[in-house]
């Protein structure tokens, strides 16, 4: 069994840092798989040095599931673990990896914990983050609701890309809708009857993704897991609407209470459903779904 380890970047500067983390690894990744979308040559640089067997895919077209789709179209190895280029992954993640997988062979993708900086300040940073405290199965009735995951620390099989397909080109960061991506994949992929797993043993540090929390709570991307349940919807199985209901931007209680008390206290819940009313109704004027991924109506 192989492993490749895959960034996307679109040429932040952590990039060198997030390759020399992987070349430090206790054991050595089979191989190491940048797409890079910089148009400015980051990815090649950042594995000059890099000693192990590597490969760059240089992209014009911008998006993070774009990238992805070029990772899946260029992959050699049973699997591939993606993590991002502001993360540092764990010295001992390819090794735990591989002991994740021996020990629940059964198991078609890996999500494990990724780490906010230490120096995260939740009140002025918004720094996406995930923690899984022990093993737990990733299925229909489990996937965002006992354990959560994040595309930084993700692993699949081979066989489940092959046909699960491509990541949705709509979805995820350098999009309109930049969340979700990677919960559109994992639950179109438990709907076709795979199941993963959540360890703790799999860490990476996402120690370069503080970015400053926008003045309005409802632009911090969360709009785009609106658009994976419109989705669900539209492929119409009941498992895939019930896993995407779980990620809803805006909590229904809070919703309900901000209507009875106008808004007072869970304003940001209220702003938000209306801004998710307002893209459904867009969606359905400009988009359909086929073959699992949003396309633009033909006039």
């Amino acid at each position: 069994m192989n492993l490749t380890v895959a960034i996307c970047t679109n040429g932040r500067d952590s990039l060198v840092h997030a390759v020399n983390s992987i070349a430090k690894q206790s054991r050595v990744a089979d191989k190491l798989l940048i797409v890079d979308q910089s148009g400015q040559g980051k990815g090649k640089a950042a594995v000059r040095e890099y000693p192990y067997p590597s490969q760059v895919v240089e992209q014009s077209e911008k998006g993070l599931s774009i990238a992805r789709n070029a990772v899946l179209e260029n992959l050699e190895t049973d699997w591939v673990f993606f993590t991002d280029d502001d993360c540092l992954a764990s010295l001992d993640l390819v090794d735990q990896f591989h002991k994740v997988v021996s020990q629940f062979p059964e198991s078609a993708f890996l999500a494990g914990t990724c780490i906010r900086p230490m120096d995260y300040d939740p009140k002025t940073q918004d720094v996406p983050g995930v923690y899984v405290w022990e093993q737990s199965v990733l299925d229909a009735d489990t996937a965002m609701k006992n354990e959560a995951f994040m595309g930084a620390c993700l692993a699949f099989r081979k066989d489940l890309l092959e046909k699960t397909g491509e990541f949705d080109p709509f979805l995820g960061a350098g999009t309109e809708w930049p969340a979700g991506e990677e919960c559109d994949y994992v639950f179109r992929a438990i709907a076709k009857g795979f199941t993963g797993l959540a360890s703790a043993r799999l860490i990476v540090f996402h120690e370069y993704g503080a970015r400053q929390r926008p003045a309005d709570d409802i632009d911090n991307g969360r709009i785009g897991n609106a658009v994976v349940l419109w989705k669900a919807r539209k492929i119409g199985d009941p498992k895939l609407v019930a896993m995407a209901e779980r990620i809803g931007p805006y909590g229904r209680k809070r919703v309900l209470i901000s209507r009875l008390t106008l808004g007072a206290k869970y304003s940001v819940d209220l702003r938000m459903k209306k801004r998710v009313d307002e893209l459904l109704l867009r969606l359905d004027r400009e988009y359909e779904v086929e073959g699992e991924v949003i396309v633009k109506k033909r006039l």
